[in-house]
């Protein structure tokens, strides 16, 4: 019989195909049953508590088949234990999206939600679950529990009534009861109840401590004291009863009794880390730092792989503003759990604290190579940038960060810091009263908001929100200063000097807070105090020579000038040749009008700084109020020889014209300005306000007006001279509007109001005319508009 040959790629395929019959090979699998596969590998994995390897199998899952709702519940649980809420959230949202029957879903979701504070979310959720019939012990006391934090106490006690008379051995349902009737000002039904819930079941340490809490928050301290003791004594092994009372014992400041309980569990074996953390905390409130460190060390000794103990350690460093020894106590927890994002993130901030850039940025790229949706890692990545300068890159990554993670203040924080720095206040206030909702704890952002109110003239409301931080932090410097400012800015001048004796007597050698503290006794006139003040610091000052400044102000006003140029001499004796202080003393001779002294001095300094502006600047001051204009003139000339670009100089030739009458040479000195620097507001506002006073070039003027206005847009004299080109260009409606923008921002200006008034009278609103220019000549106008009004108010009878 004649054998048959069999080819190569046959036996090939013949093998192939075994392999994938008895391998339960993939290869002709549809998506559906590959994400199952994954889905049980996941599941697996997770049994055998490798979680790393679970989330891989589950994104696999979902990644094959998007609807597999159980595998995104898999994920959510899984984000929900490694503590990462955003994760987890959008997980657990997509399970339910896809599978709106799964309840285990929901619950995760909705304690997700009371965990993280969002109570309104976690109630829509517990409701829909009550509703469905599915309403256990938990879903009812989270329910309760989280109508009561949004105090919608009426309901809160119908499902907490209910969860009592269902489960009436279960002492949770009781204690929240308790809260609700405590709520209601009913004391001694609310104590009935607690004393209850403990009577069910006096093997609870739970409800017992709940008890031991409530004497405590009601006052009865003694009675909380004693139960207590009584837990202590029922409990003898467990750690939690010595911790109980040694926090209650600090909270009534009384450290020495929580030390000797503290000692006491520690001696008796008790094993549990927190007890080292309490009593480290011990240490610290009595003031010594280094046992405190040791306490901290001594829960690493004994329980190493203790992560709490590890972070405590490094974030106790940072407390006491040891950054280096916190950043390796920070890498010694990421080497034993290398996913804890948070931890990464605290060692980049302290990079950036200890201004190690380089080493941040690479800490930070790597955070956000390896979670490019974890918002901190961009967060971080911004705060660098904008560090750098580079604000509009970190506006970006802050943007990022808002989008990633919604619920973070930090990303509208940061996102606001950045219209700060371009003094976009209206954009800035925007985002940090966002922050601010989301976290009205963070005194950073309290601060900040404090401080844009203060910077765009809302000193009350800056007042406002500086009194609740400080009613919580009343040492705190930085606020205290700023209280003090917004009181400056309010004329509260005792109360400025309140707040700068407070900062003073923590540390009372701050010359800086010394400067502003003469500064107000100079506003209120008690001059004597103030000079003593500022020559106190005339040494330790940063720049001595504006404590200086102000003493010589002092005595100028007072007409004292000989003690004034005294001063100034005393001063360049040992600072020989110091320009600041030979300036101060050419503005004492100004204001004595002694020009010719003035003119030998400042001679002296030009041709000692031939390359220095100022002094010729300040020659040119001398030879206008010595009605030399020619002169002045050289002088400002002379400046734009060695500073083409000097905007002053150009300004104040242009002024020196206009009040000599020729308009053209100040026309032509504008203009040569713009030709410098196109976009600088004050030249374009003050030739635009001349074209249309001359009735001339109004196309140009109005060019030139609406330039300034996006230099300057919160200029009430540019919005003024705005209004001017349109009423002069026959756009009444236009004026008008610009004009009372004006008013709305110098409400004290009596040619905003007169301008106003001309348009109302082209318009024929004699009423809305009268009353504008007679508000015109209460504030005093010039003399010519002066006369102007006064004979139309006379024409409109």
């Amino acid at each position: 019989m004649k054998r048959m040959k069999v080819s190569g790629i046959f036996i090939a395929f013949f093998a192939l195909l075994c392999v994938l019959l008895f391998t339960g090979c993939s290869l002709f699998q549809s998506d559906e049953e590959k994400a199952e596969g994954y889905y049980k590998l996941g599941l697996k994995a997770a049994e055998e508590k490798k979680f790393d390897a679970a989330i891989i199998h589950f994104r696999n899952a979902v990644q094959k088949n998007t609807y597999h709702s159980q595998a995104h519940y898999q994920l959510g649980s899984l984000y929900m234990e490694e503590k990462r809420p955003h994760q987890a959230e959008g997980e657990l949202k997509l399970a339910i999206k896809y599978n709106a029957d799964l309840d285990d879903a929901k619950k995760k979701l909705a304690l997700l939600y009371f965990q993280n504070r969002a109570y309104e979310n976690a109630i829509t959720l517990y409701k829909e679950l009550k509703e469905k019939g599915k309403a256990d012990l938990d879903v009812l006391l989270l329910l309760g529990t989280s109508l009561t934090n949004v105090n919608q106490t009426g309901e809160a006690k119908a499902i907490l009534s209910e969860a009592v008379t269902t489960y009436p051995d279960n002492p949770s349902a009781k204690i929240g009861m308790a809260r609700i009737l405590l709520m209601e000002r009913k004391p001694e039904e609310a104590r009935k109840m607690m004393e209850e819930a403990t009577a069910a079941d006096r093997e609870n340490i739970g409800a017992r401590l709940s008890l031991a809490q409530f004497y405590e928050g009601l006052r009865m301290g003694e009675l909380a004291e004693s139960t207590f003791a009584g837990i202590k004594r029922d409990f003898p092994e467990n750690p939690v009863s010595y911790l109980s009372s040694a926090r209650f014992y600090l909270r009534a400041n009384r450290l020495d009794d929580a030390e000797a309980l503290m000692g006491e569990a520690i001696a008796k074996g008790l094993k549990d880390p927190t007890l080292f953390h309490t009593l480290a905390i011990i240490k610290h409130r009595q003031g010594d730092q280094d046992a405190a460190l040791q306490g901290l060390k001594d829960a690493i000794t004994n329980f190493p792989d203790d992560q709490n103990s590890l972070t405590l350690l490094a974030d106790y460093y940072v407390i006491l503003k040891q950054y280096p020894q916190a950043i390796e106590a920070y890498g010694n927890v990421i080497e034993k759990w290398p996913k804890l994002m948070p931890i990464k993130s605290k060692i980049a901030e302290l990079l950036l604290a200890e201004r190690q850039d380089d080493q941040a940025r690479d800490h930070i790229e790597g955070i956000i190579k390896e979670d490019p949706e974890y918002a901190k890692g961009h967060l971080l990545r911004g705060i660098l940038l904008r560090k750098e300068g580079k604000v509009t890159e970190a506006r970006e990554e802050f943007s990022m960060a808002r989008v990633l993670d919604p619920k973070s203040a930090e990303g509208n924080y940061y996102y606001g810091l950045t219209f700060l720095d371009d003094q976009k206040y209206e954009i800035s206030l925007s985002e940090v009263l966002q922050a601010l909702e989301k976290d009205p704890t963070s005194t950073k952002i309290r601060m900040t908001l404090s401080y844009i109110y203060l910077r765009t003239g809302k000193a009350s409301m800056a007042l406002e929100e500086l009194e609740k931080l400080l009613k919580k932090q009343p040492k705190d410097e930085q606020a205290l200063f700023l209280r003090a400012s917004a009181n400056l800015a309010l004329k509260n001048y005792e109360a400025a000097v309140s707040d700068y004796k407070k900062i003073l007597k923590e540390n009372s050698d701050q010359p800086v807070i010394m400067f502003q503290l003469a500064g107000v006794y100079s506003m209120q006139g008690k001059f004597d105090e103030a000079l003593k003040g500022f020559g106190e610091i005339m040494d330790t000052y940063p720049d001595p020579a504006r404590p200086l400044q102000e003493m010589v102000k002092i005595y100028s006003d007072r007409k004292q000038y000989e003690e004034a140029i005294r001063l100034c001499d005393d001063y360049l004796g040992k600072h020989s040749g110091n320009m600041k202080a030979s300036l101060i003393k050419v503005n004492v001779l100004l204001r004595k009008k002694d020009y010719a002294q003035a003119k030998v001095i400042l001679s002296d300094m030009i041709a000692r700084n031939p390359e220095s502006e100022l002094p010729i600047m300040m020659m040119a001051t001398v030879f206008a109020a010595d009605r030399d204009y020619d002169g002045a003139i050289d002088m400002y000339q002379r400046v734009i020889e060695l500073n083409k670009e000097n905007p002053l100089a150009y300004m104040k030739i242009a002024s020196i014209y206009q009040g000599k009458g020729d308009a053209d040479k100040a026309i032509e000195t504008y203009e040569k300005l713009l030709s410098v620097n196109e976009s600088y507001g004050p030249a374009a506002n003050d030739l635009a306000y001349l074209y249309s006073q001359m009735g001339k070039n109004l196309d140009r003027a109005m060019s030139l007006a609406i330039k300034a206005k996006e230099a300057l847009p919160e200029n009430a004299d540019v919005a003024d001279t705005l209004g001017w080109v349109y009423f002069k260009s026959g756009s009444p409606l236009m004026a008008r509007n610009q004009f009372l923008e004006a008013i709305r921002m110098k409400p004290s200006n009596p040619m905003f109001y007169y301008h106003l008034g001309l348009v109302y009278h082209q318009e024929n609103n004699f009423s809305k005319a009268k009353e504008m220019l007679k508000q015109a000549l209460e504030l005093g106008l010039g003399r010519e508009e002066k006369g102007q009004a006064k004979k139309m108010l006379e024409e409109m009878g």
